[in-house]
């Protein structure tokens, strides 16, 4: 028989206490967004807010939400930070706490590797993620350049882009890519197929493995298209959709943001203003209520569906895969390389508009096979590349559905019926 004294007892025990609560404690992880998106989105805030807490246009939302509720675990505590993207000295100054209580950090910067991101992107990020001594992973990281993928501007970003990647990598983090130009762009800066696993944007994971996107078979006056992007609304050509098919409807997602949401504040923004206002277009859709901006993704999805569009179309990418999630068949009008690898990745129906061609001859072509047929895989390799990172995915759908169930869903208050205010402002912009 062996006999312990007061000390080596209290020793043992604090051991074993010791191995317990380690063996308890949950997997504590950080999410850095812009929002946290399981809380409503606040339509008081001034614009200026209101935009960077939705990271500048409400697409951002998508993914975001999409990233936020995929990760709710009943086995990992998830806690969110709104300071990293936007206001990174906030974030640099609570570093400290972060290495001593997270065990994991995760953002989405999307496209981030392009000349217009040296500053105020790639060097500022890599300078704070430096300051963790934890795994800080990048998901859905996106390279910028136009919809011929030109790489001229990489020697431009060469050294940041560099430092940027190479501090998540020193971290021990992982990083995922929207898609395969992407892919080229960080290995033409040195970088392996080890770094990275093109993943896509894992939005489109949001509902789970088995979306499915089936065209309607429709007669012409059946179609009720969404439309959205910049492209249609300032090239006047594509105007002529609006006037075929008057039960279309525009979704906006940053630039009419005060137009629809803040008017209040147009006396002191009129310059930004009027460029938007020159065409007539916004008056004519404004008055026919034809106009739409979300703040929340729940809303945008709840009004989709409710209101019987069948079709999506433009320049948008997560205004399409918002569609594509309601199971609304989307073509991309691919203006960009963003817009187009990820159309690529997914084999979603998508070119470069030139020029106007008719709506329902578009729609009738749609051909969604190779999705369908492929979306199972890239949900796998997504699912994968987050179970490698230690991170939770789909732990318990149970569980996440009734707390996502629990969010408010919350409709725009759009300050609809003031035309004559509208009219004055769009005879003003024309002079």
């Amino acid at each position: 028989m062996v006999y312990l004294d007061c000390g080596s007892l209290k020793y043992l025990i604090g051991g074993v206490m010791y191995l317990f609560e380690k063996k308890q404690r949950k997997k504590k992880v950080l999410l850095c967004i812009d929002k946290d998106q399981m809380q409503p989105y606040d339509y008081k805030l001034p614009s200026f807010e209101g935009l960077a807490g939705m990271g500048g246009n409400s697409g951002n939302n998508v993914f975001q939400f999409g990233m936020q509720k995929v990760m709710l675990s009943p086995y990992v505590d998830v806690d969110v930070c709104t300071t990293f993207l936007s206001r990174t000295d906030e974030f640099l100054k609570d570093a400290d706490r972060i290495n001593e209580k997270y065990d994991a950090l995760v953002t989405f910067p999307a496209n981030v590797l392009g000349t217009y991101a040296k500053e105020h992107g790639l060097r500022r990020w890599a300078h704070a993620v430096k300051k963790i001594k934890k795994p800080f992973h990048f998901i859905g990281v996106g390279a910028q350049s136009d919809y011929l993928y030109h790489t001229d501007f990489v020697e431009d970003i060469r050294q940041e882009g560099c430092d940027f990647i190479g501090s998540i990598l020193d971290t021990g983090g992982m990083i995922s890519l929207r898609g395969y130009f992407t892919a080229e762009v960080v290995k033409k800066l040195g970088f392996s197929d080890s770094d990275f696993t093109v993943t896509g944007c894992p939005s489109l994971f949001m509902n789970g493995r088995n979306l499915v996107i089936v065209p309607q078979d429709i007669v012409q006056s059946e179609l009720k298209p969404v439309l959205n992007g910049t492209h249609f609304w300032f090239d006047e050509r594509f105007h002529v959709y609006f006037h075929q098919y008057p039960n279309s409807v525009f979704v906006d997602q940053d630039v009419l943001y005060r137009l629809l949401l803040r008017q209040e504040e147009i006396p002191q923004t009129l310059g930004m203003e009027l460029p938007h206002l020159r065409n007539g277009l916004f008056a004519t859709l404004y008055n026919q209520k034809r106009l739409r901006i979300y703040g929340d993704y729940l809303a945008w999805d709840e009004d989709l569906k409710n209101s019987g569009f069948n079709f999506s179309i433009g320049g948008r990418i997560h205004g399409n895969i918002v569609s594509l999630l309601a199971g609304i068949p989307a073509f991309i009008d691919g203006h960009d390389s963003r817009v187009m690898e990820l159309a690529e990745y997914f084999s979603i129906p998508c070119v470069h508009m030139s020029e106007p061609e008719d709506l329902f001859d578009i729609y009738s072509r749609l051909d969604y096979g190779q999705f369908n047929r492929s979306f199972a895989q890239k949900y796998d390799i997504f699912a994968e590349f987050m179970k490698r990172a230690g991170l939770p995915f789909w732990d318990d759908e149970r569980f996440i559905n009734e707390r996502v169930s629990r969010v408010r869903c919350q409709y725009p208050p759009m300050e609809f019926g003031r035309e004559m205010f509208i009219d004055a402002l769009t005879k003003y912009a024309q002079k």
